[in-house]
């Protein structure tokens, strides 16, 4: 997953990756809650 040659702002669109995926993350885990509460 080395892209820093190609993207000069590494930095912000690893952040914006980390983002995603603890949005995705979390969306899983109210999903299951919501599963497991009904």
């Amino acid at each position: 997953m080395n892209t820093d040659n190609q993207t000069p702002q590494s930095t912000e669109t690893q952040i914006d990756v980390m983002i995603r995926a603890i949005n995705a993350l979390t969306a899983k885990v109210d999903n299951l809650t919501v599963e497991r509460a009904t």
